[in-house]
């Protein structure tokens, strides 16, 4: 006759257990690899955002040095940030100092925006 062998008791659940941990880790990775490389993703977005702002600053206070230098009275500009942003200053002379009226980004992106929103009235 043949010995029947007799695996351990719980066995097959330990095995169930096993695999779905490993599962649940694999899913709680992809997880983390998915939201840090959308962290990254908008980490370097605002790294060229802020790259492309200090550009257009950095023209801006190159203009409002020349100003003063000069004879000017005031200066009112305008300084592309990106393709629908800039930075608009207007300074003015008054006596030997420079007061800053506006120094603001603003958007010059003509889009405008829908007056309602599509929802069904049934």
């Amino acid at each position: 006759m043949k010995e029947q062998t007799i695996s351990p008791p719980g066995f097959g659940i330990l095995s169930i257990l096993t695999v779905l941990l490993v599962l649940t880790l694999t899913v709680f990775s992809a997880l983390t690899l998915i939201s840090a490389l959308a962290d990254r993703d908008v980490s370097n977005r605002a790294a060229d955002y802020t790259t492309v702002y200090y550009a257009a600053d950095t023209s801006a206070v190159e203009s409002v040095s020349a100003l003063m230098s000069g004879t000017e009275s005031g200066l009112e500009d305008s300084f592309p940030i990106n393709d629908t942003q800039s930075l608009s200053i207007h300074v003015i002379r008054s006596g030997d100092s420079f007061e800053v009226l506006l120094w603001q980004v603003y958007s010059t992106d003509e889009t405008i925006p829908a007056s309602t929103l599509p929802v069904w009235r049934g």
